[in-house]
């Protein structure tokens, strides 16, 4: 396969716009198969669109009918009808009465809104609009011929001509380009509602070895068929094509893999055409574990596992290859298709892996960060880029780096809503990681994407704020306009994707002076291949390498104020609907709505939640000042790069104000600097043009070089000031918002994706609709696991104020170290009177959090049941009387288990079925999982809880029984075999054996089946099985059973269909024959080193053992023909030996009695004889004596002492050693000697002794 194939025919080559698309046409196009287009057909289509020949019906207008208005006691309902589904962008439709924004849901088939409104809201139906929550209409997509599609970006081909790298330019890496297609419907979408979706994608792989950093590239909400011919959804029907908008960010897609990273860009469409029908929160989770489902899907690639997915649209499996190998006609760019699944394998780095998400996208990216962190083993995902984004859950990013990209003039999310994420991130996470947004003045929302530009695709394209627009500051056609042209923002995404990801992925630290603000002149940020493009950086560097001076974002003792300066704390934009705690920073009017302060504008899941508190200063004259004391460890402002700070002019200045920020060291020497002197930008309103969701309100950054500041001792600040200044209006009066201010140096950070980590979540909460009056119900706010540090989160209900079911609540929830969940209470009211919905619906959420990242269960929903009837429609079923919200919670992750009154059932048998545990009232479902899932009955829980089923089947088999609460959702489940009775029978052949004599084990089982087992046992141990034959199992035991007693038991374990059974236990004794034993020595006594012979005899016994002791000593012996004769050693000492014996037992004889015997063991008798060689010796001459001691016994070789004494008197004592020994005595003094050698003996010997006489003369 090569490197790099050349342009396929059929695909367009872009140049610039003053260059004519050249289209080459295949002779036939392959069909995707899901788009249900013929080849003909798809062929004449694609060439007609592309060229512009063939005329496409308009997107029909969705403008709205007649609304209708439904009132009860307890809640207004508009429902607002379509002629058409709406536009599909990224905003969320609200109705408007009398100009107040009401939350609208869009009905399944996208042709109604629907709104609920506080009771005794005045509603007349000319009084309904149908508008955007931002505040700007929507333009209708529009089909148009392709005239403007980019050449593929080659190694090498760098198209920028910056001396400096700006993300532009292409690297030297070649790439293989292939998209892969598993089809319309191959995994299951998450919060969705049952969807399956695509699993569909375009991968950029570059052709150097090994593995490569990962980019994932996710596009938001944008039509996904077209020219659309109805209101089935998804997948497209035919002959409506699929619009491929994962294809329109091949320029940042190629230009990375030539920089050495794979790319994968994935498609969304199924949730893009189901989200606002289905998803709770909008689509944000289904996407975020799709791009993780995809990452799923590169591990297995990269690891050479089979990777195959199942298409439910075609009911077709495909591998990889297969999907590798699909081919498409949705009209994009063409497949090159120059991957196999071979080539995939050891390529993808998922350890270091970063994520773009545009539009929707963008929300759906930070959400695959927050679900991955929740997992055992998540993937290395450091970096995530939303650009464009919504935000409506005000989900918080910790641990990732994080820049978050704002097109000025996006005519979409026009309230720039994204903005939210960094300013929520900055201080809720105990983390150090780069956070950065930057701000493309003159970008629309949609140019970024080459499928959703004119000119760049044929079908359902715009540009978002309006190609006719007559906008002073954002309208295309009107001079002076800082619009970009399509192809410069293009290419401003491109640079600015790519320059990203290799800082945060790469390590390329050259970028960062693009993304931490120190790269900016006068407040932009130039990009040297497109110099014209103005860029705005506002950054947070990490927190190890940033010293907080004053936040300002609370009330703070080390800030102070003087002369005309006043200043407050400040959060959200005026107007709650819900007491704030701080006063609002703006206010909506006529000339600015909320869509114009992004910091500030209400997030659609929750609106009340407090939003990016800062400090508002104003001054009335140039006297006086706002003053932040330094600490004293802070001081030393030379040990980081520079001083920053965040500003904009408040909300009533009207071009420009100025102020003048001063650092004073210890000794009082000042460094000065007017702001207009450091970022002009951060004191001058931005562009307006009387369009309200312009002349923003945007905090820009100021930086202050630490090098910079001369004349002051650097390494001894104590205080930093900021006095009035005039600028740009001329007055002295004015007025600033400032936060963040702070000691900074560049760094990226540390991005830590470790996990599992605790997720902080909202419970689904089902409700009974109250009575007549107010009272309140509560939710559980829950974490995954106990986190080390406070969790806090901020609960909405998105009810209605007034007599709704359920009320609007806000409430701060703290979950503390250790705990997991928080039990919320919120208002409800009802009534008495019958309602037209069986059940209204609410959504609920977590947001701004700090401590922890938001879970699955971020957004979800609260269900109120109407008790009191349903006009012209069903109750739905009883919810009951809710209990603790957190103990229900905690059930639902139980194993829970019914109570049946028997273990297993036989045919039709009626068996008690008992759920315990339940809500007072609540609708409990039994179901038969074996049958499908049938359902037994509803059965509603009485005042303890318990629900009781009487079950019985006569279908054989084990039956899941369920039991689910309607309210609690509580689960119980119990396995009850339902099975035909058997019985088993037992015999022994024969009936009585004797101990050890053959015995055959017969068990008859009725019922049975056969070839199975049948397992017998005695006394409860196994002692075989065999298999059922002709419906008996048999067990030969030749060696018979051993005496004692024996309960036998033949079991049968049953089958599915056949029940299990025991046979009657046969219990036998076996008895052993008595024994007697008896000891006898011969003789049994003896002198010492003679030793003995004893006898043991066992009556009643032939063989076995025989236990032989005496004092500590024992051993055992065998006997033969009942007898045993045993020796006693020669060599024990004199002295009296009892000996005990005892037959320990056979299989066939009891042990006996000990019997007992003594054998005494007496000394041996000496004899000592001694031999003179002399009778006469001379005086004081020696006499030698050879003497013997008879008795001894050769093999002992210790005897003792020989004692030689001489008329009485002790001459020597000497050691006998032999039996013999030889003395020599030198006798004194004549006259006849008398000699007397002794013997002394032992504890072994008796003494013996022999006299001589000598003769001593002169």
């Amino acid at each position: 396969m090569p490197a790099v194939l050349p342009v396929r025919a059929g695909v367009l080559s872009r140049p610039r716009s003053d260059r004519t698309a050249v289209l080459l046409l295949p002779s036939s196009l392959p069909v995707r198969r899901r788009a249900r287009v013929a080849p003909a057909a798809t062929s004449l289509l694609l060439l007609g669109l592309l060229l512009g020949l063939v005329p496409l019906a308009p997107v029909a207008s969705a403008a709205p009918g007649a609304p209708a208005v439904e009132r009860t006691a307890s809640e207004v309902t508009v429902t607002v009808p379509l002629t058409a589904p709406l536009p599909v962008v990224d905003d969320v439709p609200v109705l408007l009465v009398d100009g107040e924004a009401y939350p609208a849901t869009e009905s399944a088939d996208g042709l109604s809104l629907t709104a609920d409104l506080p009771v005794g809201t005045d509603v007349a139906p000319a009084d309904v609009e149908v508008g955007w929550s931002t505040g700007r209409d929507k333009t209708t997509p529009t089909d148009s011929p392709v005239t403007d599609l980019a050449d593929r970006i080659l190694p090498g081909s760098s198209r920028s001509t910056a001396g400096r790298a700006d993300g532009s330019e292409t690297g030297d890496f070649a790439y293989l380009q292939d998209d892969y297609d598993f089809g319309a419907q191959a995994i299951d979408l998450a919060h969705i509602g049952g969807i399956r979706g695509e699993m569909t994608g375009r991968i950029y792989l570059p052709t150097t070895g090994g593995r490569r950093p990962v980019v994932i590239l996710l596009h938001g909400r944008h039509s996904y068929c077209a020219p659309v011919s109805g209101t089935e959804r998804w997948p497209c029907p035919s002959p409506e094509m699929e619009i491929p908008s994962y294809k329109g960010y091949d320029g940042t897609g190629q230009t990375l893999a030539t920089q050495g990273y794979a790319v994968v860009s994935v498609s969304a469409n199924a949730i893009n055409a189901n989200d606002n029908q289905l998803a709770p929160d909008n689509g944000a989770q289904a996407r975020g574990r799709l791009v993780l489902d995809v990452l799923e899907m590169l591990r297995r690639a990269d690891a050479g596992e089979t990777v195959t997915f199942h298409d439910e649209d075609a009911d077709t499996d495909l591998t990889l290859d297969e999907a590798l190998d699909e081919t498409q006609s949705d009209l994009g760019t063409a497949d090159l298709d120059e991957l196999d699944a071979a080539d995939l394998v050891g390529r993808f780095d998922l350890t270091n892996v970063g994520m773009m998400g545009h539009s929707r996208g963008g929300e759906g990216v930070v959400s695959a960060v927050t679900l991955n962190q929740a997992e055992d083993e998540p993937f290395g995902i450091r970096s995530v880029l939303p650009l464009a984004p919504v935000d409506f859950g005000r989900m918080t990013v910790p641990d990732t780096p994080m820049l978050v990209v704002l097109p000025y003039c996006d005519g979409d999310v026009a309230n720039q809503q994204g903005q939210h994420f960094l300013d929520d991130s900055r201080y809720a996470h105990d983390d150090s990681v780069l956070r950065t947004g930057l701000w493309v003045m003159g970008a629309n929302h949609n140019f970024f994407n080459t499928v959703w530009t004119p000119g760049g695709y044929p079908l359902s394209t715009s540009d978002d704020w309006g190609t006719a627009s007559t906008d002073s500051v954002c309208g295309p056609l009107v001079p002076g306009n800082i619009r970009l042209s399509d192809s410069d923002q293009y290419d401003v995404g491109t640079a600015v994707m790519s320059a990203w990801f290799r800082l945060t992925l790469g390590g390329e630290d050259d970028f960062l002076p693009q993304y931490d603000g120190t790269g900016a002149v006068d407040g932009r940020t130039v990009l040297e291949s497109l110099p014209d493009a103005d860029l705005r950086v506002v950054a947070q560097v990490p927190a190890a390498s940033r010293l907080d001076l004053a936040t300002l974002t609370a009330a703070d003792d080390t800030v102070t104020t003087s002369g005309s300066v006043t200043a407050a704390t400040c959060a959200s934009a005026g107007g709650r609907a819900l007491p704030q705690e701080l006063p609002a920073c703006a206010t909506a009017n006529s000339d600015r709505s909320t869509s114009g302060m992004p910091h500030w504008t209400p997030a659609s899941f929750a609106p009340n939640v407090p939003a990016t508190p800062v400090l508002e200063a104003t001054w009335t004259g140039l006297d006086g000042s706002l003053e932040v004391a330094v600490p004293e460890a802070a001081r030393d402002l030379t040990a980081y790069d520079a001083l920053t700070f965040r500003t904009a002019p408040e909300e009533d200045v009207a071009d420009g104000t100025d102020l003048v920020v001063t650092l004073t060291d210890g000794a009082g020497d000042t460094w000065s600097a007017p702001v207009s002197d450091l970022n002009p930008l951060a004191v001058e309103r931005m562009p307006a043009s009387g369009s309200t969701t312009l002349d923003k309100i945007v905090l820009q950054q100021v930086t202050v070089p630490t090098a910079s500041l001369t004349g002051i001792d650097a390494t001894d600040v104590v205080s930093v000031s900021f006095a009035p200044a005039v600028g740009t209006d001329g007055t002295q009066a004015g007025g600033v918002y400032l936060a963040d201010l702070a000691l900074a140096t560049s760094s990226v950070g540390t991005a830590d994706p470790s996990g599992p980590r605790p997720v902080v979540d909202v419970a689904t909460t089902d409700v009974e609709e109250a009575d007549a009056g107010r009272t309140q119900a509560e939710v559980a706010v829950h974490l995954s696991a106990p986190a080390d540090v406070p969790v806090t989160t901020w609960f909405t209900l998105l009810g209605s104020s007034g007599g709704s079911p359920a009320g609007l609540a806000r409430e701060l929830v703290t979950i503390e170290p250790g705990e997991t969940c928080v039990r919320v209470p919120f208002p409800t009211a009802g009534d008495d009177a019958a309602g037209t919905s069986a059940v209204t619906t609410y959504k609920m959420s977590v947001s701004d959090n700090t401590g922890a990242p938001t879970g699955d269960s971020a957004v979800t929903l609260l269900r109120i049941r109407e008790d009191d009837g349903v006009t012209g429609g069903t109750e739905t079923l009883p919810v009951g009387v809710q209990g603790d919200a957190c103990a229900e919670l905690a059930a639902l992750s139980e194993d829970l288990v019914l109570a049946t009154s028997v273990p297993v059932a036989a045919p039709d048998e009626q068996v008690t079925v008992t759920a315990t545990g339940y809500r007072v009232g609540e609708a409990v479902t039994f179901t038969d999982g074996t049958d499908g899932g049938a359902e037994l009955a509803v059965v509603t829980a009485d005042a303890t809880g318990t629900a009781v089923l009487l079950f019985g089947s006569a279908e054989l088999g084990t039956h899941d029984l369920a039991a689910v609460g309607a309210g609690s959702r509580r689960t119980s489940t119990v396995a009850l075999p339902v099975v035909t009775p058997t019985t088993t029978v037992l015999a022994l052949d024969p009936a009585a054996p004797e101990i050890g004599e053959a015995v055959t084990l017969a068990a008859t089982v009725t019922g049975g089946t056969a070839g199975e087992q049948v397992d017998f046992t005695d006394g409860g141990t196994s002692i075989g099985s065999a298999p059922l034959t002709d419906g008996v199992a048999t067990l030969a035991l030749p060696d018979g059973l051993g005496a004692g007693e024996h309960e036998l038991v033949a079991s049968y374990a049953g089958t599915d269909t056949t029940g299990a059974s025991a046979s009657d236990p046969v219990a036998l004794t076996l008895v052993r024959d008595a024994t007697t034993a008896v000891l006898t020595l011969s003789p049994s006594t003896t002198r010492y080193g003679a030793g003995t012979t004893g006898t043991v005899v066992v009556d009643g016994a032939t063989d076995g053992e025989v236990e032989l002791s005496t004092g500590d000593f024992s051993t055992t012996l065998t006997l033969t023909d009942g007898r045993v004769d045993f020796p006693m050693p020669r060599s024990a000492a004199a002295g009296d030996y009892p000996l005990t014996a005892r037959f320990a037992g056979s299989d066939t004889a009891e042990p006996s009695a000990p019997t007992t015997a003594t054998w005494t063991v007496t000394r041996a008798r000496t004899r000592t004889v001694v031999r003179r060689d002399r009778k006469r010796v001379p005086d004081r001459g020696v006499v030698t004596l050879d003497t013997l001691v008879r008795g001894l016994p050769a093999w002992q070789r210790d005897h003792g002492v020989l004692r030689v004494r001489v008329d009485g008197a002790l001459e020597r004592t000497v050691p006998v050693r032999d039996a013999a020994r030889t003395i020599r005595v030198r006798l004194r003094g004549t006259g006849v000697k008398r000699i007397r050698v002794t013997y002394a003996g032992g504890r072994n010997y008796v003494g013996s002794a022999d006299v001589v006489r000598v003769r001593v003369v002169r």
